[in-house]
């Protein structure tokens, strides 16, 4: 996926959730012709079906929003702290990982005080929904940070 303007953001999302959109349509025209009886189980199933086809539209349109974020070729000081944490994230975790290797720790020392002048690729892998859109999931309580704005 390249994302490299605005103008390419707003395609890439309008496009997604248009076919979303299409999908959901389609169900609810089968529930309209379908028996009453039949009509509430899939009226239950079309509600999975729908928080299914959020979570597959958040999960995509952030990962949308990283891939224009990175094409922007910003220096990591340059970026607000979300995005600096997800430059950082796997330097972070090899360094949480191996507590006896210093290098490790030199490492994310280096990346995060030496090198704020260089531009570090955003892992497009950082967005996690881990099917299910809360604050909470699997990992215990997170905040949620609603200030993904890079400049």
């Amino acid at each position: 996926m390249k994302i490299r303007s605005t103008e390419e953001l707003i395609d890439f999302l309008g496009e997604a959730i248009q076919f979303r959109k299409r999908e959901m349509i389609k169900i609810k025209n089968q529930l309209g012709i379908r028996k009453e009886s039949v009509n509430s189980i899939m009226g239950r199933i079309a509600v999975v079906f729908a928080y299914a086809h959020w979570e597959g539209f958040i999960k995509e349109a952030a990962q949308a929003y990283i891939c224009y974020v990175s094409s922007q070729k910003k220096t990591l000081s340059a970026l607000k702290k979300n995005f600096q944490a997800v430059c950082c994230r796997k330097c972070i975790l090899s360094a949480s990982s191996v507590t006896n290797k210093i290098h490790h720790h030199i490492k994310l020392i280096e990346t995060v005080l030496d090198n704020g002048n260089t531009c570090y690729p955003l892992d497009l892998d950082a967005i996690q929904t881990g099917s299910n859109l809360n604050s909470e999931v699997r990992s215990g309580p997170r905040k949620l940070d609603h200030t993904l704005r890079w400049t």
